[in-house]
């Protein structure tokens, strides 16, 4: 899973799977990652159309790895392209999880953005 999570240049450590999989069966992360996925298998996949993400109205970061297997970049583009008032940051070097793959990065973007807006 971590794998899968991350950029091929990421060093996956014991400490991370076990961080990992503490998470998935903390029992409150279980019941929300339940809900969510019921909620995305119900819908037929993870899945929102144009029109409900151009209702957004706030300013919106858009956080995306460039190497994200499970997000793509062109899905990150294309809110980018959707959301009236979005900004865009892409990881380089990066899968899934930008805020573990390259916490400092991801916080100096968050923070600039936050502070800015």
């Amino acid at each position: 899973m971590v794998q899968t999570l991350t950029n091929d240049d990421f060093v996956i450590t014991e400490e991370k799977i076990n961080y990992r999989h503490t998470n998935s069966i903390d029992p409150s992360n279980e019941e929300a990652y339940g809900n969510v996925m019921e909620r995305i298998k119900s819908q037929g996949g993870l899945f929102y159309e144009d029109d409900f993400i151009s209702k957004v109205t706030q300013k919106t970061l858009v956080v995306n790895g460039k190497n994200d297997l499970v997000v793509p970049l062109s899905h990150a583009y294309r809110f980018l392209e959707l959301i009236n008032d979005s900004w865009g940051y892409i990881v380089p070097h990066c899968g899934h999880w930008a805020m573990i793959e390259q916490p400092s990065d991801f916080a100096s973007a968050v923070s600039r953005f936050i502070e800015s807006h």
